[in-house]
């Protein structure tokens, strides 16, 4: 059986080693002294998401609005050269 004093140094060396991996991973990468890079990873919140999705949403029913506008005053243009012309022509 190991002594306690043994498995408390253990302890503290497997720490010490898992705090200077830590260290290395959060090294400067370019060899620059003085500035630590660490790379964040991009978390959104359900809030944002909520946010995200309904600006999405908002988005895509204007662009749906705009081109059925677009296209009602197209056939609203359409339809009256129509019947302008058919009314000027000699067409029975």
């Amino acid at each position: 059986m190991k002594n306690i004093d043994q498995v408390a140094r253990q302890n503290l060396a497997a720490m010490r080693q898992a705090e200077q991996a830590a260290q290395n991973l959060n090294a400067p990468w370019n060899g620059t002294i003085g500035t630590q890079r660490r790379v964040r990873r991009a978390i959104m919140s359900v809030g944002k998401k909520i946010t995200a999705g309904y600006v999405l949403t908002l988005g895509i029913l204007i662009i749906i609005g705009a081109l059925s506008y677009w296209s009602t005053s197209r056939l609203i243009s359409n339809n009256e050269r129509w019947t302008n012309t058919h009314q000027n022509s000699d067409w029975p």
